[in-house]
């Protein structure tokens, strides 16, 4: 499969964590539709396993696509005299 990998995270991007669709307005009061994986499939990264990017040839699992390992990020960040600090 030879996706670019800007393609391919922001496909991965738009299906996990959402998208807009539409955005409608109601009166004064303005409604936002966003199209994304279900919530029970968005609970752990784990079911990143299963997570299916499509493709102009079709639908592939994430791991058929990109080799990626998951690790923990900076736990919370602390500024301090306008300076971030990673912690």
């Amino acid at each position: 499969m030879d996706l670019r990998k800007q393609v391919l995270l922001i496909r991965f991007v738009r299906d996990f964590f959402g998208e807009q669709a539409q955005r409608l307005q109601l009166g004064k009061d303005e409604l936002r539709v966003w199209v994304r994986y279900p919530k029970s499939d968005r609970i752990n990264l784990g079911q990143l396993e299963n997570m299916k990017i499509k493709t102009i040839a079709g639908d592939y699992p994430l791991s058929e696509l990109a080799e990626y390992t998951i690790a923990r990020g900076p736990v919370s960040i602390k500024h301090l005299m306008d300076q971030e600090k990673y912690g």
